[in-house]
């Protein structure tokens, strides 16, 4: 990880991998404190893949939103993803964000029996 960024209930770190053409800048988010280590979700700006990663059997989803102006709509467009199958499980989602538009990124935790967000995380900006 390239940096990292402790937050009141996330923390935040970008890596960056390199490719053909360009980098890939990946954004990971870590439940902080106590649920350190019971998801993690990243974001990659090659193919703009959100990804959430379930890492422990306590009855909670990892969810992470990424919101900017989509490629085709022009229009500022919302992405979720949650994982819903439990420990050891994961779930991506693409989407065709405009290059260069700036990305409201934000990542939670939830009971997905009964939808309550609980350790929401603070808001990340970055570039598609």
């Amino acid at each position: 990880m390239a940096a990292l960024a402790l937050l009141p209930a996330f923390a935040i770190g970008i890596a960056a991998a390199p490719q053909a053409q360009a980098a890939d800048t990946i954004f990971w988010v870590h439940p902080a404190d106590s649920h350190r280590d019971h998801g993690r979700g990243s974001f990659a700006t090659y193919g703009d893949l959100l990804t959430a990663y379930d890492d422990s059997a306590d009855g909670m989803s990892v969810c992470l939103n990424v919101q900017g102006k989509g490629q085709a709509s022009k229009k500022n467009e919302y992405v979720t993803v949650c994982t819903s199958s439990g420990k050891g499980t994961s779930k991506s989602k693409s989407f065709n964000f405009a290059e260069g538009t700036t990305l409201k990124i934000t990542a939670w935790m939830h009971y997905a029996d009964s939808n309550s967000v609980v350790y929401e995380g603070e808001t990340y900006y970055g570039h598609a």
